[in-house]
């Protein structure tokens, strides 16, 4: 299934062996900084508050392709939209269809220039919140600005990324010193949510705050939905093939077997199922601001719906109907009245397009928008007294869904759609699992060791700023731990008859519940995520073959610093060196490849599959974001992307492996050394006052 590769591999934030590197030219340099600048910075200079104030969309209607988009804009501006200081979310369908109109706008402008006058006005006259999210859509998806770079999403907007305290020590600062000078730094320090004592259960979820409120993950997160906007159709993003139900189901489920091998480093069982009519078992009590100051809503342990919400549980409980009968029906039927049968490749897509509820889906009247239903039922929110009177919760902002323990809840839910799904398809036979000539005898893989390390993120825009001047008067910097892992490396050990070209796939997943009993992979095969997949030229007889960590093409390292990006932008504007940059932009964070594990080792299992590589099967497609991406006709997730009779699975071209993780406590050698620093400081004032 060709289809099911390219989800993976663009959920996983890939661009492949066929991954390319490019050095920026002049004008690619120009419009980098150009668009960066815009997003990053609050204020505008002069040049850009009189280009703000003179352009006029109207009167250059001409400069835009479609001419009726700029007309249903201006009709929708001129009537009132979303006012400046008023939150924001794709979840509300008034607000969607403004910032459809919004990013129509942006996309339809017939050149770059026509887009950058564009979005320096809309920046200054409609909905600050609006503009960014609409902003950033139409430079992902632009061919203008493909591969541009944007600021990180925790320094544009640090109030989705960090609690109110901090948020209070960065104000706090300006209070107290006032304008400070341009060399002058601060830092404050950010911590995870801290344990709640109210809730027992809740406290079982504080457990893996350090996950759940990873910025790499949230940001991963936000662009993975970003990818495919809810409210733009696949036709008019340019796409060489339909992958977007793909991915979105596909994403989930990666997403949701990270989360469970994290919960079980800290003794967590999975995430139990809800029940429609039942009190929703976990709370949210997460002490998060919007930026206009309002605070998110928590939701109570154990809460019983409000009575303004069965509206939506009553909606949601019969398009879940629906959709469990089309997966078993396998046949949906358009508004034309023709039937799909969903048991295809493309058929997969379809039903993904469907589960979302989005601008490609099948007869939306009928399934209509399950996602968006099941975030309404269970988020915080209260009811709204005017339509822009909202106060998003944590499940209407994708940049802060997956820090509340719902998200994963519902989550679960719709993979399990998935799954049933891939339940009713047939397991795969000896024939399509075995590579004849070619045993694969052992794999030796190093120690695999995470820890804790720290890192310096600036936060300086969570303040407000009179002018440009103000705005870069600061540099303040949260101080906050993340997980990470040491490279580790796997030796190959594989026999072959003949000399041929390979795929190796590289999967983890669980060995043990908490319980300590062991998880066979019959039972387990939809929580393994892959690693790695690389291909080999394999020779007759014996092959060793080593592969590093660092060379996984499913991951990507952190995004850089606005500080770092400026250095490395400027250098290559005054010549001095070349700016180089990837296609592949965002993606799943390196650092979070693999679970926490425990001090004394946590058991995982590794499974890994040597198949062979028709070249001439090779498909090429590109996506933004991501890249050009190479791929052969099987999916991905083969072979563990279908339900397996063990007795007749193993093949030998196949490994399974049980490892341990451990967990070093880096941040204890940390302290030590501050410690002894501190020390030496002290005798040297002891030695001057003597």
């Amino acid at each position: 299934m060709i289809k099911e590769f390219v989800a993976l591999l663009v959920v996983a934030g890939i661009a492949a062996n066929a991954m390319s590197v490019h050095t920026a030219n002049k004008d690619f340099l120009v419009k980098q900084k150009k668009l960066y600048d815009l997003l990053y910075f609050k204020t505008f200079d002069n040049e850009l508050l009189e280009l703000a104030k003179s352009y006029d969309v109207g009167k250059n209607i001409d400069s835009y392709e479609n001419k009726t988009v700029v007309t249903e804009f201006l009709k929708r501006f001129q009537f009132g939209m979303l006012p400046k200081g008023k939150l924001y979310s794709t979840q509300y369908m008034k607000m969607r269809d403004e910032v459809t109109a919004l990013y129509n706008l942006f996309y339809e402008a017939k050149d770059f220039d026509t887009f950058y006058k564009t979005a320096i006005w809309a920046k200054m006259h409609l909905n600050e919140m609006m503009f960014s999210y609409a902003y950033q859509i139409a430079v992902f998806h632009r061919p203008d600005t493909k591969y541009i770079t944007l600021p990180p999403l925790y320094e544009v907007n640090p109030f989705y990324f960090f609690d109110s305290q901090l948020i209070n020590d960065v104000k706090n600062i300006k209070m107290k010193y006032g304008t400070a000078k341009l060399e002058k730094n601060y830092l404050v320090f950010a911590n995870y949510t801290p344990m709640c004592s109210m809730d027992t259960y809740l406290e079982s979820d504080h457990k893996l705050n350090y996950f759940m409120e990873d910025i790499g993950l949230n940001s991963y997160y936000y662009h993975m939905r970003a990818m495919f906007p809810l409210f733009v159709s696949d036709k008019n993003l340019n796409y060489t093939r339909d992958v977007r139900g793909e991915i979105y189901l596909y994403g989930h489920k990666l997403l949701m077997s990270r989360y469970y091998m994290e919960r079980l480093s800290n003794d967590l069982e999975d995430v139990e199922d809800f029940d429609w009519t039942m009190p929703f078992v976990p709370g949210f009590y997460k002490e998060m601001v919007h930026p206009n100051g309002v605070m998110f809503p928590q939701r109570e342990s154990y809460q019983t719906l409000p009575s303004y919400k069965y509206k939506y549980m009553k909606e949601a409980r019969e398009v879940e109907s629906r959709i469990m009968e089309l997966i078993d029906f396998g046949y949906v039927y358009g508004l034309d009245g023709k039937p799909v049968d969903i048991y295809t490749p493309a058929g997969y897509n379809v039903l993904g397009n469907i589960i979302e509820g989005n601008k490609d889906s099948y007869n939306g009247r009928y399934y209509k928008n399950l996602d968006v239903l099941i975030r309404k039922v269970f988020g915080a929110t209260r009811m709204a007294n005017h339509k822009y009177d909202i106060v998003p919760n944590a499940l209407d902002l994708y940049v802060t869904s997956i820090r509340d323990p719902a998200f994963y809840r519902i989550y679960k839910r719709i993979v399990n759609l998935y799954q049933r799904y891939m339940v009713n398809m047939k397991p795969y036979t000896r024939e399509q699992l075995n590579f004849p000539g070619v045993k694969l005898n052992d794999v030796v893989v190093d120690k695999m060791v995470t820890y804790f390390d720290q890192v310096d993120i600036p936060v300086t825009k969570a303040l407000s700023f009179k002018d440009r001047i103000d705005e870069m008067s600061y540099s303040i910097k949260a101080r906050q731990y993340r997980l990470n892992h040491k490279p580790f490396s796997y030796t190959f050990d594989i026999e072959s008859d003949k000399d041929t070209t390979a795929l190796i796939r590289i999967f983890l997943g669980p060995a043990f519940d908490i319980h300590g009993k062991r998880i066979n992979l019959e039972s387990s095969w939809m929580k393994y995520i892959i690693l790695d997949f690389f291909e080999v030229n394999l020779k007759v007889g014996k092959n060793k073959i080593v592969r590093s960590s660092t060379e996984s093409v499913f991951v990507v390292p952190d995004e850089l610093s606005s500080e770092a990006f400026y250095a490395k932008l400027q250098k290559a504007m005054e010549g001095s060196e070349p700016f180089v940059y990837t296609e592949n932009i965002y993606g799943f964070p390196d650092r979070l490849i693999l679970p926490k594990g425990k001090p004394q080792g946590m058991p995982y299992r590794l499974f890994f599959h040597v198949v062979e590589l028709d070249k001439t099967q090779i498909v090429n497609m590109e996506l933004p974001l991501m890249g050009k991406l190479y791929h052969d006709e099987k999916g991905m997730g083969y072979p563990l992307d279908r339900p397996i009779c063990i007795w007749d699975f193993m093949t030998p071209n196949m490994y399974l492996k049980d490892v341990f993780i451990y967990h070093e406590d880096m941040m204890q050698e940390v302290v030590r050394e501050k410690i002894h620093e501190d020390e030496i400081k002290m005798k040297k004032l002891q030695a001057m006052n003597n």
